[in-house]
């Protein structure tokens, strides 16, 4: 499906430029999820190494799409992620799974879109899983191959939002469980196995495929435990911030009552004085100036006064 080539050939050319920009998409998720270790270099130095692996398998080789090749194209997107930034191994280790299973889930939701709805309704090219246009027709190449490259581009920058606004704050082993399965699935990378070993790679194949599948379902019952200790924790807090609002009413009945007992302390004394000094008429006028003054609303500014 996916001959050897020459160097020089559109085809490799090509298939070499597509996949050196698909991981320049990534490594340009990487640089701005992640911390850089070497922040006097220039980001594209700090890049150019890793993007050159895969470049210079091919030319090695010959070869543009193979188990091998893509064990060297996400090999060193992964050694990218582990040498060049400084966060915690199993941050980067999250950031890579679901930077790459973000690429991967994206071109192929455009494969069945745009090859099924476009390519075959509007082009008249067949859709063949796995296959590609001929080595010679470089205008179908171009038309099944530049559209996903496009994709990944522009998908790029919302990645980035989703990881820094929401899944770097949450249990990134999860994010490695959801996102291995994926990774797995789609990138390709069981075929190493029998590439390497025949047939006996065709049984590592199962075991790393249902090793991802166990993985995964391990993640959906933790991110149900997740869910689960989230909506206690909230729930806790309700009832924390609903004891707090209580206590303060409290607080502020009793502090009420305080002040009440020592104002009307202080009527009950000058009432005292009055009458002690023969000023009954006083105590009186008094007495009833208290009534009008209990009895009379408070205004807004009083209010204000007594809160404070």
């Amino acid at each position: 499906m996916f001959p050897k080539t020459s160097p020089f050939e559109p085809y490799f050319i090509f298939f070499a430029i597509s996949h050196a920009l698909n991981e320049a998409s990534v490594l340009y998720y990487y640089r701005h999820t992640l911390t850089p270790r070497f922040s006097k270099v220039h980001p594209v130095l700090q890049n150019l190494p890793f993007l050159l692996i895969p470049v210079c398998y091919k030319v090695v080789t010959g070869e543009v799409h193979s188990p091998t090749h893509i064990f060297f194209l996400y090999g060193s997107m992964f050694l990218a992620c582990i040498i060049l930034y400084k966060e915690t191994v199993m941050q980067r280790i999250g950031n890579f799974f679901f930077g790459v299973a973000y690429s991967l889930l994206a071109e192929n939701i455009l494969v069945y879109i745009y090859c099924i709805g476009i390519l075959e309704l509007c082009f008249g090219i067949p859709f063949i899983p796995n296959t590609l246009s001929s080595t010679h027709d470089i205008q179908k190449l171009c038309l099944t191959g530049i559209p996903f490259v496009i994709i990944q581009f522009l998908l790029t920058p919302l990645a980035i939002i989703v990881w820094k606004k929401y899944l770097c704050k949450i249990n990134l082993k999860l994010i490695i469980q959801f996102g291995l399965l994926t990774f797995i699935s789609f990138s390709g990378v069981p075929y190493i196995f029998p590439d390497l070993f025949g047939r006996v790679g065709w049984f590592l194949a199962f075991l790393c495929l249902l090793l991802s599948i166990v993985v995964f379902f391990l993640g959906i019952i933790n991110l149900q435990k997740l869910f689960r200790k989230s909506y206690l924790q909230e729930k806790e807090q309700k009832l924390l911030k609903q004891h707090l609002t209580d206590f303060k009413k409290q607080q502020e009945e009793s502090l009420q009552l305080r002040k009440q007992h020592h104002d009307l302390t202080g009527h009950m004394q000058a009432v005292s004085y009055l009458i002690s000094e023969g000023k009954t008429e006083e105590a009186l006028t008094y007495i009833e100036e208290l009534k009008q003054e209990i009895n009379t609303p408070p205004t807004e500014h009083q209010k204000n006064s007594q809160s404070k």
